[in-house]
């Protein structure tokens, strides 16, 4: 890549961190408004499907000949809230670029950027669309985002392939070698409140079944439960190709992880690993907890939050009702805040082929621990991997959505080179 394209990119990531995007309240409009200058710049045809004025979502495309339906490269402009100092500098020091979403997700919008600027410079002879689309409010669910968008606008950008984030490149995690991991499915949300009513009194004299105290002991039982373990099809895959680039015995207990007695000698170190941990389970946080507010009263109610996230081949309602049977407390009332079903997409298609010939590494299908936008495009049968084609190390990963964020340079330059690849073999 010539030195004038590196400076560009870095220029452009430093600015776009610059502009703060926290979501709450989001205002993308600012982030929009930069991105679209750039691309008007070029020649790059731009429109915005939005939301409202402030919340927009910017779609780019470069037409192909319509041999194929469009590949899709998606990001988000909106970014977590950040407690750090200088959260917003863009500065580049020390061989990173610094700022919130340097990771999450402003660092791969700009290597897709890139990627579109590069195929209308070069002037690529498309097979089909190639389009760019920023969207807003994907760290809020997504609802005046990707989510809008499918459900007003899908025809309009109706994809064959779609890229975004969900997975990177790894070293020293999952192996000590560079594997890296693509996923083919979320996680689905089911936010649940746990409400709980008992009899109020002093707090002089105890009520062993209080509101809080049923609260207490339900959660504790929620937190001890061992039954969420649960391997699909999606996991089997993961370990499955996992094993196969270890040496025996670590082999053997991989690819057999999902049955006895191999659970049983990996699942101390499994559990123990967040990012591996949350692969076998139907995973349960507990996000508030609200009762009473004066020291001298028991209140007569509790109520906390779950973030529950949910695997492929489980139902919301079949997750709920196995909660029910773990807390086993007929006072005890959940009501949903959020929830959505897990889809997959194929793990083995022509676009794993290509990931797999320009990435030149182990390529291991999983699910993303968290929810992204791809979700949304899945439902709609589109063939969906998240993927940013860089390599971090753990302490890069605890970054995201953490103190001092950042991308280093070598890194975000890789990026734009290995998704223009992805992206001629692809469309060309």
């Amino acid at each position: 890549m010539e030195e004038a394209v590196e400076n560009e990119a870095i220029s452009y990531l430093s600015n776009y961190l610059k502009i703060n995007t926290t979501n709450p309240p989001g205002k993308e409009r600012f982030a929009a408004e930069f991105l679209e200058k750039i691309l008007d710049k070029e020649g790059i045809s731009v429109e915005r499907l939005s939301w409202n004025s402030y919340r927009p979502n910017l779609l780019a495309r470069i037409k192909g000949n319509g041999e194929k339906k469009p590949f899709l490269l998606l990001n988000h402009m909106d970014v977590v809230k950040a407690d750090y100092e200088n959260a917003f500098t863009g500065e580049v020091k020390d061989g990173y670029v610094h700022g919130r979403g340097a990771l999450d997700m402003k660092g791969f919008g700009i290597m897709q950027l890139m990627v579109l600027l590069l195929a209308k410079r070069e002037g690529l002879n498309l097979k089909r669309d190639l389009i760019f689309l920023a969207v807003c409010d994907e760290e809020s669910g997504g609802t005046k985002g990707m989510e809008y968008l499918v459900d007003k606008h899908f025809e309009e950008i109706c994809p064959e392939y779609a890229l975004s984030e969900g997975s990177f490149g790894t070293k020293g995690i999952a192996s000590r070698d560079v594997i890296y991991g693509y996923a083919i499915a979320d996680k689905a949300p089911v936010w649940l409140r746990m409400k709980v009513k008992g009899q109020p009194g002093h707090g002089s004299m105890p009520i062993k079944n209080s509101a809080i105290n049923q609260t207490v002991l339900a959660l504790e039982k929620i937190i001890n439960d061992d039954s969420c373990i649960r391997f699909t099809e999606e996991s089997k895959e993961f370990f499955k190709q996992l094993g196969s680039l270890q040496t025996f015995p670590k082999s053997c207990i991989l690819k057999n992880v999902y049955k006895q007695p191999y659970l049983s000698l990996a699942k101390s170190q499994l559990t123990s690993q967040k990012t591996l941990n949350a692969v076998i389970r139907d995973t349960i946080s507990i996000t508030s907890l609200k009762s009473g507010d004066k020291e001298n009263v028991i209140p007569g109610y509790c109520e906390a939050t779950l973030d529950c996230r949910i695997l492929p081949g489980k139902k919301p309602s079949e997750f709920i009702e196995d909660l029910k049977t773990i807390v086993d407390n007929g006072n005890i009332r959940f009501e949903v805040i959020k929830s959505e079903e897990p889809v997959s997409s194929q793990p083995y298609t022509e676009f794993y082929d290509v990931l797999k010939d320009v990435l030149k590494k182990p390529l291991v299908p999983m699910i993303s621990p968290a929810i992204t936008d791809l979700r949304f495009l899945r439902k709609k049968g589109v063939t969906s991997y998240g993927l940013t084609p860089i390599v971090l190390m753990k302490d890069d990963l605890d970054m995201i959505h953490g103190n001092d964020e950042k991308i280093s340079v070598k890194n975000l330059l890789d990026g734009v080179e290995k998704t223009y690849e992805v992206v001629k073999k692809m469309c060309v």
